[in-house]
């Protein structure tokens, strides 16, 4: 007896069909969704890092604009020292001499001639050396005191007091003992009155470290 003869059917040729382009389909989707989960994942790490060093950026900046002005200042600082101290690496007998010379300048260029200049002394000191170091006025800064006398007119003697004013370092004015000397009468009422001035000015300089 012969054995009935099976052929498979055209719907099932078609699901076997339909099963072999799903698997091809699938195997050439999982690399491609694998790759874009890979891309995304470093998209959203550049972002993130983007993100991080525009933040970085943004403060080194502000920092930078924070040192700009703080080296302003510091500089603004330093100009206003030089205004009024003298430098802490200047020895004190070169800063008297130094202001010395301003004032015989002044003094001079005002109309007065000087007649003395001096360091003060103290009563134990020797030297001019020893007397600007001696008069320690702060812990941060040494005042030197200078003596001058001068001869001039009432004119000579507002022109030098009013020029005091531009003398850098700044000098200070203490003390003014004003006398005036008596000369023969003049027939020339536009001769003035010889004046003598005992001035005692001061001046000051930056300790070490200031």
């Amino acid at each position: 007896m012969t054995a009935p003869f099976s052929r498979s059917s055209p719907l099932s040729a078609r699901l076997q069909q339909h099963l072999l382009q799903a698997a091809l389909l699938l195997v050439l989707v999982l690399p491609l969704g694998a790759a874009a989960l890979w891309w995304h994942g470093k998209h959203q790490a550049w972002q993130n890092e983007l993100q991080r060093l525009e933040s970085l950026h943004a403060r080194l900046l502000g920092m930078q604009q924070q040192q700009d002005a703080i080296v302003q200042a510091l500089q603004q600082t330093e100009q206003a020292r030089t205004q009024f101290f003298y430098p802490a690496d200047m020895q004190a007998e070169q800063a008297a001499n130094s202001a010395l010379q301003g004032l015989r300048r002044v003094l001079t260029q005002a109309g007065m001639k000087v007649e003395s200049s001096q360091v003060r002394v103290p009563q134990d000191a020797d030297t001019a050396a020893d007397a600007a170091t001696a008069d320690q006025d702060s812990d941060y800064t040494q005042r030197i005191e200078l003596l001058v006398s001068a001869e001039g007119g009432w004119v000579s003697l507002q022109l030098a007091l009013a020029a005091l004013r531009e003398l850098r370092p700044a000098v200070s004015v203490e003390r003014i003992h004003l006398s005036t000397r008596m000369r023969l009468q003049s027939a020339n009422p536009a001769v003035e009155q010889a004046i003598n001035a005992s001035f005692t000015f001061s001046v000051r300089k930056l300790q070490e470290g200031a």
